[in-house]
């Protein structure tokens, strides 16, 4: 009996036409000049020149699915589906959060005709991209946060669709729709669909981007409409956030056989990615040598956060060897942490068996040599050494965590036929619909962090309220997360998140300042330059007390 239904669920499996990890069924190996075929197949195989046969890298892609219409009709019905689900879901309410907030302030300035700016000097610390596009949805310095929102979701939809597209076009449609569905559903990319961030729109165009890439090896015809193609999706992505020019070291690892022609196609690519990157360098290296918001931002620049100890100042001693290696210690146990979580355990012996089952798939993505492989490699080399770590940094290698997981596990493209080949098949069939499952049941056990979003969404809401009701347009406040009560406010705010009181009260002279804890330290100082004139009682959180400085009360700070 298990016989049978092994059997007639392989042949179902097959009828797809795709098996994950291997081949199309009715094309696993490129026929020989003497083999008769009338398949579009064997008229790409008999074109190739001698050297390009024996490019790995254009055998393996030969062999698999490209933009067929399977895929083209499955890609457009997921993203449909994942569109409206989105629409649905879409809140009302912007979610609370630091960097979303520095998006939307720089897209209101680019909207009101300011410049790239923040707090009035030039903003270099991300590429304008994402705030170009949301300064598209600004309607005179306002925003809708529905329509905010709802564009979240659908960048998730195009993100989720792009994913399917290239995974797709490398083990066939059932593998891209899998990888998918658990990189949409997983905790972590549900969490983000619901802020307002670059990292799906970056994702969404680095994953095109590469697909186009790999199309360009089978098309010799087209091959220069495909690169130029792929090309212009990698400046998008990379204008969007700059660490997608890792994406070029994985092109080249496609190209160690290649011929003279398609290095050269390759390397003009790639000279052009880079002179359109050019003058967004030059004019941030210009800014982060003539301004300095480090007390703001934290960082001066991403070069002096990666080789000084002190990420704001430029002039601090250079990190040492014994840096190095704790920050790479603290960080690969940061991210093997948070990769564990994205399949719903936190066992550590399920974590390490996860891990070494993603070595395995790892392994055998790279005897591919494709470029998404290279991204991945040279992305972890960069978090490792990365001077912090965000559980958000792991969202752009969650697509191929998730390959690489079905990969392990799928059978060999030569199997040999058994009574057992039909559930080799199927396992990684199996596998996927155990993690969308366990995906799925984080949405509905994630009650406790929703209430919690919940309670600091409206512990935000009441201060912008008093602030709004009992502060002039012109009045500047100190409060520790600054962009997201001046964005909810229109006031101008500065952070007291890095530095101590004192400096930034001579500095920036504000009118308020808002501490939140109970009495003692800052609170301190406060007490002996104005009196309270405000207490936000929250029974969950700590206490928030808004002081009010006059011009004389300023100046005794000093």
């Amino acid at each position: 009996m298990l016989q049978s239904w092994g059997t007639i669920l392989g042949r179902r499996i097959a009828s797809v036409g795709f098996v994950p990890g291997g081949l199309p069924t009715t094309e696993k190996r490129i026929l020989g000049p003497n083999e008769c075929s009338k398949s579009s197949f064997v008229r790409r195989a008999r074109k190739q020149t001698p050297t390009q046969r024996e490019d790995p890298y254009t055998l393996a892609l030969m062999n698999q699915p490209r933009f067929l219409p399977t895929l083209s009709v499955s890609a457009a019905c997921l993203f449909a589906a994942l569109g409206t689900v989105g629409w649905f879901l879409a809140a009302e309410t912007w979610l609370p959060d630091w960097d979303s907030a520095l998006y939307l302030l720089t897209a209101k300035a680019l909207e009101v005709g300011a410049g790239y700016t923040y707090l009035d000097q030039p903003f270099s610390i991300r590429p304008p991209g994402f705030a170009l596009f949301l300064s598209l949805l600004s309607k005179d310095g306002t925003f809708d946060l529905h329509e905010l929102n709802v564009t979240a979701m659908i960048w998730a939809a195009v993100c989720a669709t792009s994913v399917m597209v290239l995974f797709g076009m490398r083990y066939g449609t059932t593998h891209g729709l899998l990888v998918a569905l658990l990189t949409v559903t997983c905790p972590l990319a549900a969490d983000q669909s619901r802020r307002i961030l670059s990292d799906f729109p970056f994702l969404a165009c680095l994953m095109l981007s590469l697909a186009c890439w790999s199309q360009s090896h089978l098309a010799p015809r087209r091959e220069w409409i495909w690169l130029c193609l792929g090309a212009l999706l990698l400046i998008v992505a990379c204008y969007l956030r700059t660490v997608g020019v890792l994406a070029l070291p994985g092109i080249f690892l496609a190209l160690p056989f290649s011929s003279r022609r398609r290095w050269i196609a390759s390397g003009i690519a790639t000279l052009f990615v880079l002179a359109c990157l050019l003058p967004w360098q030059l004019h941030a290296s210009r800014v982060t040598a003539s301004h300095s918001l480090a007390d703001q931002l934290l960082v001066h620049s991403y070069t002096t956060a990666m080789f000084h100890e002190d990420p704001g100042d430029p002039n601090s001693a250079r990190v040492t060897w014994e840096g190095w290696k704790q920050r790479i210690a603290e960080n690969g146990r940061d991210l093997f942490r948070h990769a564990g979580n994205q399949f719903a355990s936190n066992s550590r012996w399920w974590k390490s068996a996860i891990a070494a089952i993603l070595l395995l798939g790892l392994a055998r993505a790279l005897l591919q040599c494709h470029p998404v492989d290279g991204f991945f490699l040279a992305y972890v080399a960069l978090l490792l050494t990365y001077f912090t770590y965000a559980k958000r940094l792991l969202l752009p290698v969650l697509p191929c965590l998730f390959s690489y997981l079905l990969l392990a596990v799928s059978p060999r493209e030569r199997t040999a036929a058994s009574r057992f080949t039909p559930l080799l098949r199927a396992a990684p069939y199996a596998l996927g619909a155990v993690v969308l499952v366990a995906n799925l049941g984080n949405w509905t056990g994630g009650q406790q962090t929703a209430v919690e979003e919940r309670h600091r969404t409206q512990r935000f809401d009441a201060i912008a309220q008093w602030v709004k009701s009992h502060t002039a347009a012109e009045d500047t406040i100190l409060y520790r997360q600054a962009p997201i009560l001046s964005f909810l406010t229109d006031r101008r705010c500065y952070s007291s998140r890095f530095e101590s009181l004192v400096p930034l009260i001579d500095k920036y002279q504000p009118n308020y300042v808002i501490l939140e804890g109970k009495p003692g330290g800052q609170h301190s100082t406060m007490e002996a330059l104005a009196k309270k004139t405000w207490t936000l009682e929250d029974g969950a959180r700590q206490p928030v007390h808004i002081y009010r400085l006059t011009k004389r009360n300023r100046n005794r700070s000093n």
